[in-house]
C-alpha cells in the first residue's frame, strides 16, 4: 500500500487466544511504530473492562469502539474511549430518524446536528467522528457544537435509541478453550502464554 503506518488499527478479539496474548501483539504492533492506536470492535463490554485492566497494569494503552448500555456502567470504573457507528439496516432506526427530525424542528437546526450534539452529550463519549463530503456538510458538524438540547429532548433520543436486542458478542459462544456454560472473565480458563514475557 506503500505507507509507513496506519493512525488506527481496529481489530476483533480472537476467542481462540487469550486477551493478554492479544493485547501484548496489539501493544507490539503500536511499539514497532506500524499503528499509532489500536481498538477492538463487535466485544462485549466484560472484555473491554478486562482488557482495560490488563492494559492498566502492563502499562499498555486502550482503544476501544463499542458503545452500548453496560459501558455505562463499567465505564465509572474502566474508563474507555468510543465512538458511535450505527447501521442502517435496524428497524428502529427510522422511529428513532422521526424522533431526531421533530426534535430538530423544535430547536431549529438539523438533523445531523441534533445527532451530533446528542452523541456529545452523551456521558463516557471521548470523541465524535463526523464525516464531509464538502464545506457545506463540514459547516453543519460544526455549527452541532453551537447549542445545547435539553433535558427533555435528550430523554426523547434517550429513549428510542435504547437497543432493543441482545448484540450478537453478548450472546456467551461456547469455546471449550475458554469457556464454561457461563460468560464473563471468572468463568475464562487459564491458557499458557504463546511467549514469556
Amino acid at each position: 500500500m506503500g505507507i509507513g503506518y496506519i493512525d488506527i488499527l481496529y481489530t476483533n478479539i480472537d476467542y481462540n487466544n487469550s486477551i493478554e496474548n492479544i493485547l501484548r501483539g496489539l501493544d507490539d504492533v503500536v511499539r514497532s511504530g506500524k499503528a499509532l492506536y489500536i481498538a477492538i470492535t463487535d466485544t462485549p463490554a466484560w472484555v473491554i473492562s478486562e482488557a482495560n485492566t490488563i492494559s492498566h497494569f502492563r502499562g499498555w494503552s486502550f482503544l476501544s469502539n463499542r458503545y452500548s448500555k453496560d459501558f455505562l456502567a463499567s465505564d465509572k470504573d474502566f474508563p474507555t474511549k468510543k465512538t458511535v457507528l450505527e447501521y442502517a439496516e435496524k428497524e428502529n432506526n427510522w422511529k428513532i430518524l422521526e424522533e431526531v427530525v421533530r426534535v430538530s424542528k423544535e430547536v431549529g437546526r438539523t438533523p445531523s446536528e441534533v445527532a451530533i450534539n446528542w452523541v456529545l452529550q452523551q456521558s463516557g463519549i471521548a470523541s465524535t467522528l463526523a464525516a464531509a463530503r464538502n464545506v457545506e456538510i463540514l459547516e453543519e458538524n460544526i455549527n452541532a457544537l453551537e447549542f445545547k438540547l435539553t433535558p427533555e429532548q435528550l430523554s426523547a433520543l434517550n429513549d428510542i435509541s435504547l437497543p432493543g436486542e441482545i448484540p450478537f458478542t453478548q450472546i456467551p459462544k461456547p469455546n471449550p478453550l475458554h469457556y464454561t456454560s457461563k460468560p464473563g472473565p471468572e468463568y475464562i480458563k487459564e491458557l499458557k502464554p504463546l511467549r514469556e514475557t
